[in-house]
């Protein structure tokens, strides 16, 4: 994918402020839960959507997910 693409993706997700505080010299921390949803998904999630959108060229695109639960016993 261009990076012309890439960038349009980021600037489609990222559509909010972005808050980066700094921790230390050199160090910087993007804090996550400033987006829509106050959650760290509309970084991910968000720009994930971007991405496949572009893949997917306005064609259906069917994303399959595996949940795996594990038992403990007690």
């Amino acid at each position: 994918m261009p990076l012309e693409q890439v960038t349009e993706c980021v600037k489609q997700a990222f559509n909010f402020p972005l808050v980066v505080r700094p921790i230390e010299e050199n160090i910087d921390s993007l804090e996550l839960y400033h987006g829509p949803t106050l959650a760290f998904k509309d970084f991910g999630g968000r720009f994930m959507a971007q991405i496949l959108a572009q893949i997917a060229s306005n064609q259906p695109i069917t994303i399959l997910t595996l949940l795996q639960v594990i038992l403990a016993s007690l």
